[in-house]
């Protein structure tokens, strides 16, 4: 079966996990990127993912998350860490947790979101770069700019090259007049 989550069933989702959570007696932030991050923070966008991708420091959440799956009919891994080994560093408060029992939902930023899709340099990505340089109103340079100063260089260079970030950013974003 073929899961595709837009914005409305993540919200759910997450919802259902935070109930879950709460009668565990568990605190839990779960630090949300990729598809998911972009479909809740651009639902105008009608963004679909296959996965919440999501980072947490809380082991206990996997327990849950499989259960969720089993009993709601959900793939193994609708909520997965698998994007860790490519997000730029995350902000240092991300993973808190809660003060009590529950899910607290931290969502990557736009332009976190707009730095690791250039990085990421897949064509599945050209919409996603085209929706988030709209929303943050930036140009090629900026786009650039932002992926550089969310990766660094060595971190960026394990990934690809900035000449490949700057020839994706200049075919996919358009320039925009300065004011």
């Amino acid at each position: 079966m073929n899961f595709d989550f837009d914005a409305t069933q993540i919200r759910q989702l997450l919802d259902e996990l935070d109930e879950r959570l709460r009668a565990a007696g568990i605190a839990a932030t779960v630090y949300v990127v990729g598809g998911a991050a972009i479909s809740l923070h651009l639902p105008e966008t009608e963004r679909r993912t296959q996965d919440i991708d999501g980072i947490t420091s809380e082991v206990r959440l996997a327990e849950i998350i499989a259960q969720m799956a089993d009993e709601l009919g959900l793939p193994e891994g609708w909520l997965n860490g698998a994007a860790r080994p490519f997000l730029p560093p995350i902000p240092a408060d991300a993973l808190t947790p809660p003060t009590s029992p529950g899910l607290r939902v931290q969502l990557a930023s736009l332009e976190q979101l707009l730095a690791m899709k250039l990085a990421a340099g897949r064509a599945r990505d050209r919409g996603d770069i085209v929706a988030l340089a709209n929303a943050l109103q930036v140009d090629p340079d900026e786009a650039i700019l932002l992926t550089h100063e969310a990766y660094g260089t060595d971190a960026l260079e394990l990934l690809t090259t900035l000449e490949d970030v700057k020839s994706d950013a200049h075919a996919l974003i358009p320039r925009r007049p300065k004011h």
